[in-house]
């Protein structure tokens, strides 16, 4: 973190995600016991936008920018006794939801309970930050991981006004804190970013 407060020219874009008709859907679709997580749905978006956006699922350094084929996404864990660590789900390119939900799980699960390896921990092309439990904060600033060039966090679900075709009504919108090194890429390639996962969240059934 020192380093990359040091090395890397950060930025961060913030941005909302609407997420009604996700969880419409989730709830229409999946009793209690089996149904994904907005986690899962979030994890399966980026999975695909940085398909599209191969800029951000990559490494910078001294030798340059490298981009990687497949998507390797570090996700921020909390441990019982405090600690954070950041194990990576491999391989999710082109991986259903199903198998992006249980992998997922499984290595948080892994995480909680202490069994993680160095392996598990290193590799990541791309980190989520999910701040879900949060209801005061808003919105985040996080640190870049280097050698990444990108974080995205994301904090709780909200209820506020939305306008739909002139009207006003209830909406549930996801922030979103994206920080990236500007040195491996710049302000129009985060917001494309951006904005096509907040596309893919509001158009839950592209992420089966």
């Amino acid at each position: 973190m020192s380093a990359s407060q040091g090395e890397a020219v950060s930025v961060t874009i913030f941005g909302d995600a609407r997420v009604c008709d996700l969880m419409e859907f989730r709830d229409r679709n999946y009793d209690r016991s089996t149904r994904p997580t907005l986690s899962h749905f979030l994890v399966s978006a980026l999975a695909k936008s940085l398909e599209k956006h191969e800029e951000l699922n990559a490494h910078f350094d001294d030798a340059g920018l490298k981009i990687f084929r497949n998507v390797h996404l570090g996700l921020a864990v909390t441990t019982s006794n405090g600690d954070l660590l950041t194990p990576v789900v491999r391989n999710l390119r082109g991986q259903s939801l199903q198998q992006i939900s249980e992998a997922t799980d499984a290595l948080v699960r892994k995480a909680r309970a202490g069994d993680l390896k160095l392996t598990d921990i290193r590799g990541a092309s791309f980190t989520l930050s999910n701040l879900g439990q949060s209801t005061a904060a808003r919105y985040a600033t996080p640190i870049v991981p280097l050698p990444q060039v990108a974080i995205l966090a994301t904090l709780s679900v909200r209820q506020v006004p939305v306008v739909t075709n002139n009207t006003i009504a209830v909406g549930h919108m996801l922030p979103l804190s994206l920080s990236f090194d500007h040195r491996a890429l710049n302000g129009a390639a985060a917001t494309a970013f951006l904005q096509t996962v907040a596309d893919l969240l509001n158009q839950p059934e592209l992420l089966l």
